[in-house]
């Protein structure tokens, strides 16, 4: 059954349910959806009572369950692919050119027959665009380290959920997600400066976001663009 509950100005949309369960349990599923199963005697008065100490962590884990779900984005067909935040058309070729960007279009050159491994080969070499991005970019941010004193780290790269990219202080590990290579340059940018930013500031102090605001004032929009 479907219910809506109303608090502190937010709107919740939650399945209820009736279950043999002992109290109340509540979940959230990869969709964001909220479900919450309750035994029979508690009332709806215990419900609400229940969502509202929960409320914050609801909306916040159905916030990292849908960026988890919006990052996970692989390519399923070989009609187009979404590249830097563009969705390019695609035109398959045989041969052995690999992937070549052309005037809003893409051809990509296969001798594979099985369409599985088309797509694998295909989100290979979308990989290696992100990377050829980061490696560039990573000579301006190099330099900023350095300006501090910084060794400049080791960059590696995996398919990542919940998060963008992380940041080993100790060793100058930083890793970044292969998910970004859907989204627009400006925002893995951001992302990339996000992680430099940590191996001088550990932390999320005033210190790190003035960090980030020198060097990239608008940093905020930029952060926005990973929510689209």
């Amino acid at each position: 059954m479907k219910k809506v509950f109303i608090f502190q100005g937010k709107e919740l949309v939650y399945e209820l349910t009736d279950k043999n369960v002992k109290n109340i349990n509540l979940r959230i599923q990869r969709d964001g959806k909220v479900v919450v199963s309750k035994h029979k005697r508690v009332s709806m008065e215990q419900v609400e009572a229940f969502l509202c100490l929960k409320w914050e962590w609801i909306f916040a884990a159905i916030d990292k369950m849908k960026k988890a779900e919006r990052i996970q984005s692989r390519p399923t067909t070989l009609d187009a692919i979404r590249l830097f935040g563009k969705v390019i058309p695609i035109v398959e070729k045989v041969g052995i050119k690999r992937l070549q960007l052309i005037d809003g279009g893409a051809f990509f050159y296969t001798n594979q027959n099985d369409f599985e491994k088309k797509l694998k080969e295909l989100q290979s070499l979308l990989e290696k665009q992100l990377v050829q991005h980061i490696e560039n970019k990573r000579v301006e941010y190099d330099k900023v380290i350095r300006d501090y004193g910084i060794s400049v780290p080791k960059i590696k790269y995996r398919y990542m959920k919940g998060k963008w990219g992380s940041c080993e202080t100790k060793n100058g590990v930083i890793t970044m997600n292969y998910n970004l290579l859907y989204y627009s340059k400006e925002a893995i940018d951001y992302v990339l400066l996000h992680e430099y930013a940590h191996l001088i500031v550990p932390n999320h102090s005033k210190r790190f976001y003035d960090f980030l605001a020198f060097h990239m004032p608008d940093y905020k929009k930029r952060e926005s663009l990973l929510k689209i």
